[in-house]
């Protein structure tokens, strides 16, 4: 995706922080996992391509298990189209694949799981 100018980057900038802030408030409020999960946004790094035509991102995230402090950084490329579609496939890729939620012994049932909307991930890291 070509991304032109200051202004192009800034709004680029906002609509990744709103589709992470997204993401995590629908976790934060999921009755299942109740915070359990957070999509951390580290960098985003802007790069110009060599014609100077204008710029591409690369988004660097963490993606961060509150209750087995289980952490890995993904890097995603920036596409306005689908990026949050592509953030939602790495949280649902962290907690199916990664995390194993659903090989646990017992499985996470509703009501039944630890509430981990009070733990912050600066608690953690």
């Amino acid at each position: 995706m070509v991304i032109f100018g200051f202004k192009e980057k800034s709004r680029i900038k906002k609509n990744i922080k709103e589709a992470v802030n997204k993401i995590n408030n629908n976790v934060y409020n999921d009755d299942l996992w109740l915070g359990r999960f957070e999509m951390i946004l580290n960098k985003i790094r802007f790069q110009r391509f060599e014609d100077w035509s204008g710029y591409t991102a690369l988004i660097e995230i963490t993606l961060l298990d509150k209750r087995t402090n289980l952490i890995k950084k993904e890097y995603v490329s920036y596409s306005e189209i689908f990026l949050e579609s592509h953030l939602w496939k790495f949280m649902n890729d962290f907690i199916v694949e990664t995390v194993k939620v659903w090989q646990e012994d017992p499985r996470p049932q509703l009501g039944q799981t630890q509430n981990f909307r009070d733990i912050k991930w600066k608690d953690i890291l």
